[in-house]
């Protein structure tokens, strides 16, 4: 298993978003970061070419991939950024090799579309979690990093998800000081009940770009844990109603839901008032507010993991 091994080479590759889009003050911290943190980093022979849209050619995006995986120093391989391509590699990408030389792949946001094809055509369980640039954060981090940590560095392989005391959703990496915290009001039941299953989803505005192709993976037994970039409630339940309709939607047996951004008009009643139309009400759990998406701080899960949920305890385990 993957996650049993000492994790201590960290590759840094730029599958979406070019690594010369971070500010070299921000490149230099997260670096100095993860040394302090007891990893070794390098970084993929493309990871810093950028072209007019702001990524590299898809070329460079896959020989930087297959290069990371191949090697076999390399522990954990980690994304630069999000962005909003990396969904063009798919065709290019050799899953045998993949599958025949796993390591933990960390990345979130548009990275999603990869990280499900990974699981679907590599079996690859991999983590939504901090990319690169993300350690570059000053304040606010340390729920952050001790989530990453545990499921890296720590032997045991079940956590308990707590939410975080505090929440912000701010330019962090456009200005370090000018951070505003608010206080977490914490996660909000939808529907109760009780499920076990593997862990799916990521981003949903991405999601929806395998609907269709041989690299979406099957919803069946799944808890799909879903969270969007700050898109408008309408945009959120169109994709969702999308997801819906895939096949063996039917069969899936909970939705956990990130926090949304302050700028998607998020309200738990228009939430709920959506989801009776869209959830067989007293079948399946139903919970939102959680710690991961786009904002700070958030959790780290295994897409292809376990969870289990059990809202009249208040608990949600995840597993590798």
């Amino acid at each position: 298993m993957i996650f049993n091994k000492g994790i201590v080479n960290i590759r840094v590759i730029a599958p979406a978003a070019s690594l010369a889009n971070l500010a070299e003050s921000n490149r230099e911290l997260a670096e100095t970061r993860l040394k302090a943190l007891g990893f070794k980093v390098s970084f993929g022979q493309h990871a810093f070419e950028r072209d007019m849209f702001g990524s590299s050619s898809v070329q460079s995006r896959v020989k930087d991939l297959h290069d990371a995986f191949q090697d076999p120093d390399i522990d954990l391989v980690m994304a630069a950024f999000g962005g909003a391509n990396s969904n063009e590699l798919l065709p290019y990408i050799d899953y045998d090799l993949i599958k025949n030389n796993k390591k933990i792949f960390c990345g979130f946001s548009d990275i999603t579309a990869l990280q499900n094809a990974l699981l679907k055509k590599s079996e690859l369980i991999n983590l939504y979690g901090p990319c690169f640039s993300h350690f570059a954060m000053q304040q606010g981090f340390d729920y952050i990093e001790q989530a990453f940590m545990n499921i890296v560095k720590n032997k045991r392989r079940e956590f308990d998800i707590i939410d975080s005391h505090e929440w912000s959703d701010d330019k962090w990496h456009k200005n370090q000081d000018d951070r505003h915290f608010m206080q977490n009001p914490g996660r909000v039941v939808l529907y109760p009940g009780q499920a076990e299953g593997e862990i799916g989803g990521g981003n949903i505005g991405t999601l929806p770009l395998l609907f269709g192709t041989p690299y979406m993976p099957g919803l069946a037994n799944k808890i799909l844990f879903l969270e969007d970039d700050g898109m408008s409630i309408d945009l959120f339940k169109r994709n969702f109603v999308s997801l819906s309709q895939q096949p063996d939607f039917d069969k899936v047996k909970g939705i956990v839901l990130g926090r949304f951004r302050n700028n998607s008009d998020f309200s738990v009643d228009g939430l709920r008032e959506f989801f009776n139309n869209h959830v067989k009400l007293g079948q399946i759990p139903v919970i939102t507010g959680l710690d991961f998406g786009h904002t700070m701080p958030y959790f780290v899960f295994p897409i292809g993991g376990k969870a289990y949920i059990d809202t009249e305890k208040n608990m949600i385990k995840i597993s590798l």
